[in-house]
């Protein structure tokens, strides 16, 4: 058996970041951005041809966050993908989320997280009234920018779904960073 296939992610991650980006860094930060992009995937955002049904390698959502980083001039991955999934998520999914509320949105993550990263899984270890304890994996091609970025959405999830002040550590970790434990801890 060989080494696993990386993740790939869907191009509505790599709109939703450029949007973020926009809203963070401006009109500029977008350019700069763009500017700094590197390989296949430059041209593919550059033109728009990033289609947000589509999958794409999690190397062109690395290099996304790499030239953000070079562009912002300092580590922005957990911002923007906290911005990324605010937008991602549309106003009706927001009110069912806050009926239901942080600890209950949990039971549906790891659906969720496989509408835009496969084949990723999500693994609840456990739940409280203001805490959840979960383990992303199957996750090869990841880097710590795209876990920023992973970190970041689901603060925002907790923060849609009516939590306050969401606090995430990371409990272990893979070598290869396929695999993430969390903890998130909210009010």
């Amino acid at each position: 058996m060989g080494e696993p296939k990386d993740c790939e992610a869907k191009g509505a991650n790599f709109l939703a970041l450029r949007s973020a980006m926009r809203l963070l860094r401006g009109s500029q930060g977008v350019q700069a951005m763009l500017d700094a992009l590197e390989g296949p995937v430059a041209p593919l955002l550059r033109e728009e041809r990033l289609y947000e049904n589509q999958w794409y390698p999690i190397a062109f959502y690395r290099e996304i966050h790499r030239a953000a980083e070079v562009a912002a001039g300092e580590p922005i991955a957990r911002r923007l993908g906290h911005h990324a999934t605010k937008e991602l998520f549309s106003k009706a999914y927001a009110i069912f989320a806050r009926i239901v509320g942080p600890s209950t949105s949990w039971r549906h993550s790891s659906q969720a997280f496989q509408t835009f990263y496969r084949p990723a899984e999500v693994e609840v270890l456990s739940t409280m009234d203001a805490s959840v304890r979960a383990r992303v994996s199957g996750c090869p091609g990841f880097d710590e920018r795209v876990w920023d970025d992973v970190i970041g959405s689901v603060e925002a999830i907790i923060e849609i779904s009516g939590g306050k002040s969401p606090v995430t550590d990371v409990r272990q970790t893979a070598e290869d960073l396929s695999m993430m434990e969390i903890e998130v801890r909210w009010r």
